[in-house]
């Protein structure tokens, strides 16, 4: 039997897709004949997804909630304390035999994986910053390359690299619609709004507001949050306050939802690969840094429109674009088959980063 270990944390600030695309990871995973037992360790943040991957029949080892200064992000904390985390972790871990620890967090690096090395036979890293340095024997960087060396001096030599499109993490859900998904005609009926599990900007709601002010003909609104978004209440009454918004928290089952949109307007993180796997035409703003060179890529390739990355922009940049996409439904056909032509979906459906993995265990 292998014993997985999965380290990671969700919250407002941090976001849900590190968690998100490690359960896709452990589902992976569980799915080999062979008896894989996986374990969350997680640290209690605002806004943690604990209690959703418990409800994945997944373990969880919760870590103490921490204090932060005033305006102090939890990244900055963690640079600070992580010999904390370490020992907390260790404590954790009991002194059991870890086949593979899989880290997926920002907020630690080198440091924290040759400590963490003592105590695990593999240790894997999940990352698409290449701004500090890692310890590890197998690293995913999911992402568009631009530079293939990126992680050249970053990692050591002996580091099997996963890097690129080829290694996306899709739940199965997207993976059973692949030969399923169609190009989108071009008429705007159904739009899906999901800006991410926690929304840190806060941009539901700002969306909400705009897309009032645009006379679509007979459109619904799909409007997806997480559980831990701290505007949800607010979200879900302005949608009650219309028929065609239609309100959805916390779902299993977004890839219906997304199949069936002609048009999603979202943030530049994990959901990008989401959309492109869907063949969906997408209105995208950049809510983080790391997510400004990725979004420039796809939108160079044709395959969504950049709204920028100031809230304060977003009402003329969305109303214009929408208003544009109105008049031209050609853009819209057009983004949806570049999307679908995008990626090899054979090799993703081939689920390589799980044969990396077993490759890198015998």
């Amino acid at each position: 039997m292998m014993n997985i270990i999965f380290r990671v944390d969700a919250s407002e600030q941090i976001g849900t897709g590190h968690v998100m695309r490690c359960i896709t990871l452990a589902q992976q995973l569980q799915a080999i004949p062979d008896h894989v037992q996986i374990t969350f360790i997680c640290r209690e943040l605002k806004g943690n997804l604990i209690s959703y991957i418990q409800h994945q029949d997944m373990q969880v080892e919760k870590l103490t909630s921490i204090k932060l200064s005033t305006h102090e992000s939890e990244y900055a904390w963690y640079q600070e304390n992580w010999q904390r985390d370490v020992s907390e972790v260790s404590e954790k871990l009991g002194g059991q035999s870890i086949d593979l620890l899989v880290v997926d967090h920002y907020g630690l690096e080198v440091n924290w994986e040759r400590m963490m090395k003592k105590h695990v036979k593999r240790l894997m890293v999940i990352d698409d910053l290449a701004d500090r340095s890692h310890d590890c024997d197998l690293l995913l960087d999911q992402n568009i390359q631009a530079d293939p060396e990126r992680y050249k001096g970053l990692v050591p030599d002996r580091c099997k690299q996963l890097l690129g499109t080829d290694y996306l993490l899709l739940r199965e859900e997207f993976i059973k619609l692949a030969d399923k998904v169609q190009i989108r005609k071009g008429d705007i009926k159904n739009i899906l709004v999901f800006f991410g599990g926690s929304d840190p900007r806060h941009l539901t709601l700002k969306t909400l507001d705009i897309l009032q002010k645009i006379p679509f003909q007979d459109c619904y609104i799909h409007v997806v949050v997480g559980s831990s978004n701290p505007q949800k209440s607010q979200i879900k009454r302005k949608c009650r306050e219309r028929e065609e918004y239609l309100y959805y928290c916390q779902i299993d089952y977004i890839a219906q939802l997304m199949n069936q949109a002609d048009l999603a307007i979202g943030a530049g993180g994990a959901t990008t690969w989401e959309r492109i796997f869907l063949g969906i035409p997408s209105l995208t703003v950049v809510t983080a840094d790391n997510q400004l060179e990725l979004t420039k890529i796809i939108e160079k390739e044709g395959l969504t429109i950049c709204l920028g990355s100031h809230p304060n922009t977003i009402e003329i940049t969305l109303k214009k674009a929408l208003e544009n996409l109105c008049k031209q439904p050609h853009i819209i056909q057009e983004m949806s088959k570049k999307s679908l032509q995008f990626l090899d979906k054979d090799r993703i459906r081939s689920y390589p980063v799980r044969k990396a993995i077993m490759e890198v265990l015998k």
